[in-house]
């Protein structure tokens, strides 16, 4: 990560810590063998869909969208990623 985009995480710090509280709810019903399988979003969502979460942060440095905003476009990766709605 590259440190323009860290100092805009560093800005949001609350979206960041709402996208663990929901990686945290995704993986609470997977089984052991599927929690193996499939690596947290913060280590391995990110690798997998780098380039388009990169993007939503960088709008949201760039405030062409609100911090709500890109939460629920993060939520939406992460369900692609997880293979489910978030269930909350």
């Amino acid at each position: 990560m590259n440190t323009d985009l860290s100092a805009i995480i560093q800005k949001h710090l609350d979206v960041f810590y709402e996208i663990e509280r929901r990686d945290v709810v995704f993986r609470r019903d997977l089984s052991g063998e599927e929690r193996r399988i499939k690596a947290p979003w913060i280590m391995a969502g990110r690798s997998a869909l780098a380039n388009e979460e990169e993007a939503v942060w960088r709008r949201l440095g760039g405030k062409s969208i609100d911090p709500n905003e890109a939460l629920r476009e993060i939520t939406v990766l992460m369900e692609s990623y997880y293979g489910k709605p978030y269930p909350l």
